[in-house]
């Protein structure tokens, strides 16, 4: 959005009224940190260790959901593509998707660093709802698998993060 900036030290009378802004300020942020390392061998989704509640303060609140995917690395040695979602629980019966994304694209360990996943939820509620992210193989793969927060040769590891915002309306 453009900024217009007004000098008002010159040709200005009267008193301007109390400008009030209220909308689109944060409300609460929660991190899940996640360092574990998880595999993805399947065409069927699985956690990938990310998972992160929140309770909306209001009604009309969105949630903002930031997904950092970190060093992941493609083991097979015809390549292929992963799939990853983010779902919610906002009822607490059963998972349901959010967002899906296809295509983080791979080859023979090759390293396919921080896909960045989000969406901006508009869940209308002020219950808890759960956030979690889950990937799958989509294509390729004849063998092998994909792995998350693959861990440094020197031994360190990977930090991946699922961060949740509330934004007020």
């Amino acid at each position: 959005m453009a900024q217009t900036f007004l000098n008002l030290t010159q040709g200005v009378t009267g008193t301007l009224p109390n400008a009030n802004f209220s909308g689109g300020k944060i409300a609460q942020v929660i991190e899940d940190a996640e360092t574990v390392h998880s595999t993805i061998s399947s065409t069927t989704y699985a956690d990938v260790s990310l998972q992160a509640t929140i309770t909306p303060s209001a009604t009309t609140s969105k949630v903002l959901v930031l997904a950092n995917l970190n060093n992941i690395k493609i083991n097979s040695s015809s390549g292929g593509n992963l799939q990853i979602r983010i779902q919610h629980d906002q009822g607490g019966s059963s998972f349901t998707n959010l967002a899906e994304y296809e295509g983080v694209v791979g080859y023979n360990d090759n390293d396919v660093n921080n896909p960045s996943p989000m969406f901006l939820h508009s869940p209308s509620t002020t219950n808890a709802i759960i956030y979690k992210v889950q990937a799958a193989q989509l294509t390729g793969f004849s063998s092998g698998s994909a792995r998350f927060n693959n861990r440094n040769s020197d031994g360190g590891y990977i930090r991946s993060s699922l961060i949740l915002m509330e934004v007020l309306a």
